[in-house]
């Protein structure tokens, strides 16, 4: 997903950690975009940055801040480039409990000129029926 906003909340229903944990357990990756620049109009929000970059971290994303309306082309370019550079990894955890907690998880390459882009972790399954 591709968001692009100032984060001015105008009339949320839900707060930003119920949003977040509703896309981590739909696997959703968020891109941000910020429009809190002077040149697109913005105010330099700096909270909104944080809460954009949160979200981009949180989902294995990435935040983008255009200083200028031209750097959107590039920022989308990027964008594109990285969905298709993905892999996609699978593991078998430890811990089995299917207590629908979040768990934590880090990936590491062995050679540090590669860059990793994962979200921070995943929530595990609750038992059938719940």
């Amino acid at each position: 997903m591709v968001l692009i906003t100032d984060v001015d909340d105008n009339s949320s229903h839900l707060s930003m950690t119920e949003v977040l944990q509703s896309v981590q357990r739909n696997d959703v990756v968020i891109y941000t975009i910020s429009t809190n620049s002077i040149a697109l109009s913005g105010d330099r929000n700096n909270r909104g940055d944080k809460v954009l970059k949160t979200f981009a971290a949180e989902t294995g994303g990435r935040m983008f801040a255009p200083a200028k309306l031209q750097d959107l082309s590039f920022n989308f370019h990027n964008i594109s480039e990285e969905l298709r550079l993905q892999y996609a990894l699978a593991y078998r955890p430890t811990n089995l409990l299917r207590d629908g907690t979040f768990r934590r998880i880090r990936i590491e390459p062995v050679d540090k000129r590669h860059v990793v882009r994962a979200r921070d972790g995943y929530y595990a399954p609750r038992p059938s029926g719940n």
